[in-house]
């Protein structure tokens, strides 16, 4: 598990005193039985999970692979001021969904765009998809993907996580805890909200200052400035 811890450094000494989590895959994960049986059927999933829950997670990555390399083809992502690319695993994210993360576009605007450019190349290019079950499932996983109500119900908090966030709550030294994220600003409410997700977000109800998503701040990770933004509060607030 990743945690990005920041140390705000004093002239006699670098203490850590601040403590930055990222969401998915470090607060939370997404429930991959969940999404698959949305875009499956109960009777397929069945069928994958008799071999191995990772054959499941590994089916699930490469279809959303792909889905990632057909929204590149609408659009490249153009590196940060720093020169950084956003990715994810080794893919490098289409520009489509930087605008998503930043607030520019909507979930449903970009299932919208997405799905046109699909049904566009199924018809213009025969062999675009090995057949039409697998633009079918292509299909399902964007607007699954987009969907901020199901990215929310289908993101669940990693109990591991959940135990280290109380013990640096309890902790004698006082760590200030943050959030930054590459988030769309309606899902993160949706999932912030969530009954199921009371047990990693209930600390930050009354401390969303410390909660920097980009869909809100207008800016992405990699860049800097995302970090410099947490740093700066934490710098001048403590």
């Amino acid at each position: 598990l990743t945690i990005l811890s920041s140390l705000l450094i004093t002239e006699s000494k670098c203490e850590i005193k601040a403590v930055i989590f990222d969401i998915g895959g470090v607060l939370c994960k997404t429930d991959k039985k969940a999404f698959a049986k949305e875009i499956f059927g109960v009777k397929d999933i069945c069928y994958l999970g008799a071999y191995s829950v990772y054959y499941l997670d590994f089916t699930i990555w490469k279809f959303q692979e792909r889905v990632l390399n057909l929204m590149s083809e609408i659009e490249q992502q153009i590196p940060t001021e720093d020169g950084l690319i956003l990715r994810h695993g080794q893919t490098q994210l289409p520009k489509i969904m930087c605008k998503w993360f930043r607030g520019e576009l909507t979930g449903n605007q970009v299932n919208d765009i997405v799905q046109k450019y699909i049904q566009n190349q199924a018809d213009q290019n025969p062999n675009k998809f090995k057949n039409k079950v697998e633009q079918e499932v292509l299909s399902k996983v964007v607007r699954i993907m987009f969907d901020e109500n199901k990215l929310a119900s289908h993101s669940k908090p990693i109990d591991g996580m959940v135990t280290i966030l109380k013990e640096l709550q309890n902790s004698k030294k006082d760590y200030k805890i943050f959030i930054l994220s590459n988030w769309s600003q309606l899902s993160f409410e949706k999932l912030f909200n969530a009954e199921h997700t009371k047990p990693v977000f209930d600390y930050f109800k009354d401390k969303l200052e410390h909660v920097f998503i980009s869909g809100d701040k207008k800016v992405i990770k990699p860049s800097r400035v995302a970090y410099k933004n947490v740093l700066a509060y934490a710098k001048e607030k403590y």
